[in-house]
């Protein structure tokens, strides 16, 4: 198959051919300067670095032990990740603990108030039930007294009339008009 390419193609196709070399030139430096960043971390790492002042070779890693070394690492990253969620889990436990005990302490205070308020109400109840029997009693001596004052008035009254009708059936005697046995006959009547 034969590829067509416009007056600007073959200087495309070579412009493309430059890319692919720059591209893998620069995959290998890549490469070159994870190695030389992997050899300064196993130099500087105390373990691999002891005999490197004393010794005039240079100990190198093997892969494997840079293999456990990043596990170590990750390890370890992993242990103080769980700490800190250990850490926010027990401040979020101590925080709803102190949420729970404020909100128990806020029911205790509204029950010390609503106790209180049903006392003051109690003892306003009572006050006023006190306060309606000594009315009841003042009206039951107010009317006992105005029976004892009527019943005095209406004695004082009978006793007027009493010795009234006695004056007039004696003065009907005294007259002549009733004898004396229509008198005392009358008199016992008037006094019974």
């Amino acid at each position: 198959m034969v590829r067509k390419y416009g007056p600007f193609g073959a200087k495309e196709l070579a412009m493309s051919g430059k890319w692919e070399i720059l591209e893998n030139t620069a995959t290998r430096r890549i490469g070159v300067i994870t190695s030389m960043a992997l050899l300064s971390i196993a130099v500087t790492t105390p373990a691999l670095s002891q005999g490197y002042d004393d010794a005039p070779e240079q100990v190198l890693t093997t892969a494997e032990e840079d293999h456990q070394r990043f596990e170590a690492e990750r390890m370890r990253q992993e242990r103080l990740q769980l700490e800190q969620e250990r850490r926010k889990q027990e401040k979020i436990r101590f925080e709803i603990e102190r949420l729970r005990q404020e909100n128990e302490q806020h029911k205790q205070e509204q029950l010390l108030l609503e106790n209180e308020r049903l006392r003051q109400e109690n003892e306003r109840r009572a006050a006023e039930q006190r306060q309606l029997e000594f009315e009841a009693q003042e009206r039951e001596r107010a009317q006992t007294a105005a029976l004892q004052q009527q019943a005095q008035r209406e004695n004082q009254r009978s006793e007027s009339d009493i010795y009234e009708q006695l004056r007039r059936i004696g003065q009907l005697r005294d007259e002549g008009i009733l004898t004396e046995e229509e008198f005392q006959r009358l008199k016992s009547r008037i006094l019974n």
